[in-house]
């Protein structure tokens, strides 16, 4: 009988050692938010990217935003570029315009969303990857600012 409560005993010890570590390592719902990715809006962003928390400002809902997502890419001034062409356009953004120099700044704008959007991508150095910053807008017709 002794041996008995003993194996009863080790084996509910046991049972309570494996429910508390499985506790510790499943996060909490806090733990696993921490964790997450910060991404206050949707827009396209290059894989590896960081979003800069000082620099962006955005008003609206995550999809129905305007204002500045600001970021940092692993990608060079090039490949951010060309990756900002390639998935604007297959996300709807016509491009208006682009200027390339010491930066690169591209124009977009997409008529069945009803905005305007400024993707400027500076180079950073080794340390730190390639600035961009994404200005989204209301699109404002011709129509609209004569009326005025």
């Amino acid at each position: 009988m002794r041996i008995l409560l003993a194996a009863v005993a080790v084996l509910s010890l046991a049972a309570c050692t494996t429910e508390e570590q499985a506790k510790q390592s499943r996060p909490s719902t806090h733990q696993a938010a921490e964790n997450l990715p910060y991404q206050p809006v949707r827009f396209a962003m290059p894989p590896g990217s960081t979003i800069d928390r000082n620099n962006t400002v955005a008003v609206g809902d995550s999809v129905q935003w305007f204002g500045t997502l600001a970021l940092t890419s692993s990608l060079d001034i090039d490949g951010t570029s060309e990756y900002y062409n390639r998935e604007l356009a297959a996300q709807g953004w016509e491009p208006l315009s682009s200027l390339i120099a010491d930066r690169v700044i591209l124009q977009f704008v997409n008529r069945q969303k009803q905005r305007a959007c400024i993707v400027t991508i500076e180079s950073g150095n080794m340390w730190s990857g390639t600035h961009v910053e994404i200005v989204v807008a209301p699109l404002v017709s011709r129509a609209n600012i004569a009326s005025r």
